[in-house]
């Protein structure tokens, strides 16, 4: 992924402990927690549920989501009806620079 990049497809599987997958059905709510550097600010975008039974859900980067180069440290977190929370540990991934191609 690079600055700027629109359209990412960020895919999460959400897995207990014993690695099966928590099913979220029952989710009400699920958003991408997200910075970029140490010193970013918390973003937080709205997930889609693409295969609720397997935990699976998604969320495609828009204009001004990748806004500048560095680390970026994600966390999902979920909320379901019964009154559970579950929030993931961090997944670090890199954004890196682009080149500007003029024109």
């Amino acid at each position: 992924m690079k600055e700027g990049d629109i359209g990412v497809q960020l895919r999460f599987t959400i897995n207990k402990k014993n690695n099966v997958p928590v099913n979220l059905t029952e989710a009400h709510t699920y958003n991408l927690y997200y910075k970029i550097g140490e010193e970013g600010e918390i973003q937080v975008r709205p997930c889609v549920i693409i295969d609720a039974e397997n935990g699976i859900l998604q969320y495609v980067t828009e204009e001004g989501d990748l806004y500048t180069h560095g680390r970026m440290h994600m966390e999902v977190k979920l909320a379901f009806t019964n009154g559970d929370v579950l929030t993931t540990r961090t997944v670090k991934s890199r954004v890196f620079d682009a080149i500007r191609i003029p024109g």
